[in-house]
């Protein structure tokens, strides 16, 4: 799993999105749903589709999360879209 992991991690930083997506939902699939790895790269995914500035889909797959990572994620949508107000809400449930 973890050299899945890695190479789906080097699509990413190279800058192929489609291949490095490829890759992360090929861990996912392969690991269970709390292993490590598997959360890494649904982390990655999220990560990606906010590059991509896909907020709406981010913000539907962490409602009601209550993950640190994923309502930080949420935060800073939040502070793209200049709604203040939900940003630090976003921010300050994490601490």
């Amino acid at each position: 799993m973890p050299v899945l992991y890695h190479i789906a991690r080097s699509y990413d930083l190279s800058g192929n999105p489609v291949l490095a997506n490829r890759y992360y939902d090929q861990v996912i699939n392969l690991s269970e749903e709390n292993f490590r790895v598997s959360k890494a790269a649904n982390y990655r995914k999220l990560i990606i589709k906010y590059y991509q500035e896909d907020y709406e889909s981010v913000l539907e797959e962490t409602d009601n999360s209550t993950d640190p990572y994923m309502i930080t994620l949420r935060g800073y949508i939040f502070l793209q879209e200049l709604d203040w107000i939900s940003a630090r809400q976003a921010f300050l449930s994490v601490g």
